[in-house]
């Protein structure tokens, strides 16, 4: 249902049953250079006070990035604000922008369905599922233990497109 609509971005959370789709870019915010980064700062903390969405984030490896030629075309950071975005979770659908033909379609394509029955049927397409959920669990314990404060979950796929 929600590809039908080809959103900007898709971003699936399957462990934690949420999807969030954003349709069309109203506004792009990025940081090409750290130079800028008060600027950056400044220009995302307007618009959080004023959005209740952006969607974005922070290159992987922010302290090499400038040392790596692979993301070169990439910015050190980006947000956007879409003109319209959905998400599902909690069992609600929660929708954030102005463009009425898309909320009303979701609306009632969702009205009478359970969304948990939808998510929950959400393909989870791990080559190394069980090896990876273990990886997580021992993180989390880590994590508990406190031998670790946070973990970063990262998975890299390199795809060669012919033209």
């Amino acid at each position: 249902m929600i590809l039908e609509k080809n959103p900007t971005r898709l971003i699936v959370h399957p462990y934690e049953k949420k999807i969030i789709a954003s349709f069309n870019i109203r506004k792009t915010i990025s940081l090409d250079n750290y130079e800028n980064i008060k600027d950056f700062n400044n220009k995302i903390k307007k618009e959080i006070s004023i959005q209740n969405l952006l969607i974005g984030g922070f290159s992987f490896d922010s302290i090499n990035y400038l040392n790596n030629e692979e993301w070169n075309d990439f910015p050190i950071a980006e947000f956007i604000i879409p003109e319209y975005a959905i998400k599902f979770e909690n069992n609600k659908l929660y929708h954030y922008g102005s463009n009425d033909i898309l909320k009303n379609y979701f609306s009632s394509a969702t009205k009478n369905k359970n969304i948990k029955d939808c998510i929950k049927n959400l393909p989870v397409q791990e080559q190394n599922l069980d090896e990876w959920t273990n990886l997580i669990q021992k993180a989390k314990q880590s994590i508990k233990n406190s031998s670790l404060e946070k973990i970063v979950v990262a998975n890299r796929q390199k795809i060669h497109l012919s033209k």
